[in-house]
């Protein structure tokens, strides 16, 4: 997967996060971002990317009053390298993935990635604290 297709999934992403904040509901969201760190990518891409991933989150998790972001993220090439379980602390978000060494894998497991992105998904807990 490209630098190009995260962004591509990154903004249809972001349409849907607009679209329920325009709704009067209290309601949690829970995001999963799943970044590519394979050798389609040059470090300084990986970089871009975690940039521009960071500011996303800062952004919906600073502009939203109607709903609470839960992020956490998968980066993936050869393996699953690195994760973060949802978080409504964007400091911790933040911190983590900037964190995240570049690989540079010779391949991307996509099918490892999104198994693990949806058991993180699964395995947040509700707004009151109990297991989906």
């Amino acid at each position: 997967m490209g630098w190009w297709k995260c962004v591509a999934l990154l903004l249809a992403v972001a349409f849907t996060l607009d679209g329920a904040q325009s709704q009067t509901c209290n309601s949690q969201v829970d995001l999963i971002l799943v970044l590519d760190a394979s050798i389609g990518l040059t470090n300084s891409e990986f970089e871009r990317l975690k940039s521009l991933v960071i500011d996303y989150v800062r952004v919906k998790s600073q502009t939203s009053t109607t709903s609470t972001l839960n992020a956490g993220y998968v980066v993936v090439s050869e393996n699953v390298d690195a994760q973060l379980d949802p978080t409504t602390r964007f400091s911790d978000f933040e911190s983590s993935l900037s964190r995240v060494a570049f690989t540079g894998g010779r391949s991307v497991v996509t099918s490892s990635a999104i198994e693990t992105a949806f058991s993180k998904l699964l395995n947040t807990n509700s707004p009151n604290g109990t297991p989906k």
